[in-house]
């Protein structure tokens, strides 16, 4: 008897407990915003890429037309899959660019790998230097 009604509560605790996930209501949620949230956001994104413009080492590989920007792109993902490729549009062309990096030694021992494929690669050091 002690065990049919310890199955029993055990069963009424469990059915109450989980009774929420199993009948539970679908909520719906819908967020007002205010216009000067998304213009803060936009001021906020723009000062990161400055910060980032300002703080990190990069290696520009090429510019010139989108066609051989995707070319070289390909061309160091075989090289190095490892390396971080970034292609960027600056009207009229495209930027293919590696990075970023920290350390100027780092940026300048792989700059000087880049230039045996691609021997127009650059340094593009920090705007305010490190």
């Amino acid at each position: 008897m002690k065990r049919k009604a310890t199955k029993w509560l055990l069963f009424v605790l469990i059915s109450v407990t989980t009774s929420d996930v199993i009948w539970g209501q679908e909520a719906l949620v819908e967020v007002k915003q205010d216009s000067l949230i998304s213009k803060a956001l936009m001021l906020k994104i723009e000062a990161n890429r400055e910060q980032f413009a300002n703080e990190f080492y990069m290696i520009q590989l090429y510019y010139g037309t989108y066609d051989q920007a995707t070319e070289i792109m390909e061309e160091v993902q075989e090289l190095d899959p490892e390396l971080e490729v970034k292609m960027s549009f600056e009207t009229p062309n495209y930027k293919v660019q590696v990075g970023p990096f920290k350390k100027y030694l780092d940026a300048l021992e792989q700059l000087n790998i880049l230039k045996k494929t691609f021997r127009e690669a650059f340094l593009l050091e920090p705007k305010t230097g490190l």
